[in-house]
C-alpha cells in the first residue's frame, strides 16, 4: 500500500467481519477463515466503517477525526499486510448443497437406511418443556391418535422397497409413548423380519421411551430382538418430576423410571449395559442446581461408565423474544468464568461449574474452538460451504406419521416428503425444499455464515411461517455466537495462558476427525475386500 494510497477506494465490499472490544484489546473475527485477529483501536476503528460501505482515504480522515492522517494511512498499511497473509479479504460467500437432485432420487429409491416410526403420538405424561406440547411453533403438537396395522405394513413394505442396496435397516420407535402401543411395535418388527427374511440385511430396532412402561412382555421382547432402548430421566427426584409428571394424576414418574432401569438390570445385566441409554434434559430453571445424587445412583454410573448418558440442554426457541432464559444463562455463566484468572487449562476453567453447567458451557462457550476446528478440517478457504447440518432429508431420520405421511426427519415434522400408504416420494417438493434452503442473500454478509447449524427442524414450512422462522433463527444465532465469542475472548484476556490449551484443543478435534475418516475409509475398504 504506497502513498497513492488516499486516491483509492479501500472499501469492502463482501468483507465479514465481526468485531470485538474487550477491556483491554481489540479483536476481529474472519467469517471467511473462521479466525479472530488481534488490532490496535485504529484499525478496529477503520474496519467498523469499512465493512459498512466504500470509503475512500479522504473519507476516513473525515470521519475519524480522533486519529491523525498518518495513524490512518499506517493502519491501512496494517490491513494490507494481513491480506497479504490471507486475512480480511473480501469474498463472495456461497451456500453449497451437498446434493444434487439425481443424488437425492438415487438415495430415496436404492439406500434407504431406516425410519423413525410414530406408532403413536398419544402420552400418558406432560412433560413441561415438550416440543411437541404446542409452545414451539415449528413443532406440530400431537395429534393423540396412533398407526393403524395396515400404515405399519405399508411403511415396513415402502422402506423394504426403497432399501434395495441397504447393508443394514433401522426401525426407530417414537411417540407419544411408543410403548403405549407395544403390540403393533412387536408386530410391525416380526413382519418386517419375516419379509426381510434370514439373508437380508440385520435389522436395529430401538425404542425412544419415557421409561414409564415395563413388564414381563415388554422385557423379554426387548432381549430377544436386541433393542436398543432409550429411556428419559433429567436428575435426581427433586428435578425429574417437577418437569416429567403423569397427564391425568399429576404425580412424577422418577420413581418408576428407576425402577424399571433396576428391573431390567437384575434380569439381564449384560444387556444394561449395552443396549440401554437415558437421556437427561436440562432446562435453564434446572441449570444451577447440584445433582450429585443422581450421578452416583449405581445403575446411573454404570450407564455413564459405559457411554450411554446423554445430556442434552432443552430446545431453544431460536426466538430472541422466547429465549430471554437461555441467554440470562449464557450471560450468567459467562460472568462467572470472568471472574477467574491466572488458569492455564480448560479443565481449570470449568472446575466452578457444576455437571450441568459444564453441559450447557460444551453446547454454547465450547463452540469458540468447535467452529475453528470445523473449518481448519472441512471447509478451508473455499467460498463454497454447505451448511453444518445440511441433511439428506428423509434419509436415515425420515419419520413416519400416524396417517402414513413421511417428514424430513421426526422433528422437521411440518415438511411432509412422502407417503407410506401412496408409496410415493414427493421428489420434486423434496428438490424444492431443498433449494430453498440454500437461497437466502443474509448469509453473503453473515459473520456466522461458515459455522451455520441452520437445518429444517428449526423452520416451518409454509411460505409465511418459513421466512418468519428463518428471521427468528438468524438473529437467534448471531446473537448467540457474538456473546460466545465476546466472553471467550474477554476470558482468554484474563488468563492468555489459556490460548495454548484451547488451540491444543482445535488441533486435537482435528486429529480426532482424521482417526474416524480413517477407520470409516479402512471399514469401507475392507467391505470392498
Amino acid at each position: 500500500m504506497d502513498d497513492s494510497l488516499h486516491q483509492t477506494e479501500v472499501g469492502f465490499k463482501n468483507l465479514t467481519i465481526e468485531l470485538y472490544a474487550t477491556e483491554k484489546e481489540y479483536y476481529v473475527f474472519d467469517a471467511k477463515n473462521v479466525i479472530f485477529i488481534e488490532v490496535d483501536p485504529v484499525v478496529f476503528a477503520i474496519l467498523g466503517k469499512l465493512r459498512e460501505k466504500k470509503l475512500n482515504t479522504d473519507d476516513l480522515f473525515s470521519i475519524l477525526p480522533q486519529y491523525s492522517k498518518s495513524e490512518i494511512r499506517d493502519s491501512l498499511r496494517e490491513v494490507k499486510k494481513f491480506q497479504r497473509k490471507g486475512y480480511l479479504i473480501s469474498s463472495h460467500f456461497n451456500r453449497d448443497s451437498r446434493y444434487d437432485q439425481s443424488y437425492f432420487k438415487h438415495t430415496l429409491s436404492n439406500k434407504l437406511s431406516g425410519f423413525t416410526v410414530y406408532v403413536t403420538t398419544q402420552c400418558n405424561l406432560s412433560c413441561s418443556y415438550c416440543i411437541y406440547g404446542g409452545q414451539y411453533s415449528r413443532y406440530q403438537k400431537l395429534s393423540q391418535t396412533s398407526m393403524t396395522w395396515k400404515t405399519a405394513q405399508n411403511m415396513v413394505d415402502f422402506l423394504i422397497t426403497h432399501s434395495g442396496q441397504s447393508e443394514k435397516i433401522r426401525l426407530d420407535f417414537f411417540g407419544g409413548e411408543p410403548l403405549l402401543a407395544f403390540d403393533l411395535i412387536r408386530q410391525t418388527v416380526a413382519y418386517a423380519k419375516s419379509r426381510i427374511g434370514p439373508d437380508g440385511p440385520p435389522i436395529i430396532i430401538t425404542i425412544a421411551s419415557n421409561g414409564s412402561i415395563l413388564n414381563d412382555k415388554i422385557l423379554d421382547f426387548l432381549l430377544e430382538h436386541k433393542v436398543l432402548l432409550q429411556f428419559s430421566i433429567d436428575g435426581k427426584i427433586e428435578i425429574h418430576d417437577r418437569d416429567r409428571r403423569f397427564r391425568t394424576i399429576n404425580r412424577g414418574s422418577f420413581n418408576l423410571v428407576i425402577s424399571n432401569l433396576q428391573k431390567i438390570y437384575n434380569h439381564a445385566p449384560d444387556y444394561f449395559r449395552k443396549c440401554v441409554q437415558v437421556k437427561s434434559v436440562i432446562t435453564m430453571e434446572t441449570l444451577e442446581l447440584e445433582d450429585d445424587n443422581f450421578f452416583n445412583h449405581p445403575l446411573i454410573k454404570i450407564l455413564e461408565e459405559e457411554g450411554n448418558l446423554t445430556m442434552l440442554i432443552k430446545e431453544p426457541h431460536y426466538d430472541l423474544e422466547r429465549d430471554s432464559d437461555y441467554f440470562d444463562q449464557l450471560h450468567r455463566i459467562g460472568q462467572r468464568l470472568l471472574s477467574l484468572s491466572g488458569v492455564k487449562k480448560l479443565s481449570e476453567l470449568l472446575r466452578i461449574l457444576n455437571f450441568r453447567q459444564k453441559t450447557f458451557f460444551y453446547h454454547t462457550f465450547n463452540e469458540f474452538t468447535e467452529v475453528q476446528s470445523v473449518n481448519k478440517f472441512y471447509l478451508c478457504d473455499s467460498d463454497n460451504v454447505p451448511f453444518r447440518k445440511g441433511c439428506l432429508m428423509g434419509y436415515q431420520e425420515g419419520a413416519v406419521h400416524p396417517n402414513g405421511d413421511i417428514t424430513i426427519c421426526h422433528k422437521a415434522t411440518s415438511f411432509i416428503i412422502g407417503n407410506v400408504n401412496k408409496g410415493i416420494w414427493h421428489f420434486d417438493k423434496i428438490w424444492n425444499l431443498h433449494s430453498q434452503l440454500y437461497k437466502w442473500p443474509e448469509c453473503q454478509s453473515c459473520f456466522v455464515q461458515r459455522v451455520c447449524d441452520l437445518c429444517y427442524e428449526k423452520l416451518h414450512d409454509g411460505k409465511a411461517a418459513w421466512i418468519s422462522t428463518r428471521v427468528n433463527f438468524c438473529k437467534f444465532t448471531r446473537k448467540k455466537y457474538h456473546l460466545i465469542f465476546e466472553y471467550m475472548l474477554r476470558i482468554l484476556e484474563k488468563n492468555p495462558k489459556l490460548w495454548i490449551d484451547l488451540e491444543k484443543e482445535v488441533d486435537i478435534k482435528i486429529k480426532d476427525r482424521l482417526k474416524q475418516m480413517e477407520g470409516e475409509a479402512q471399514e469401507e475398504a475392507d467391505k470392498r475386500v
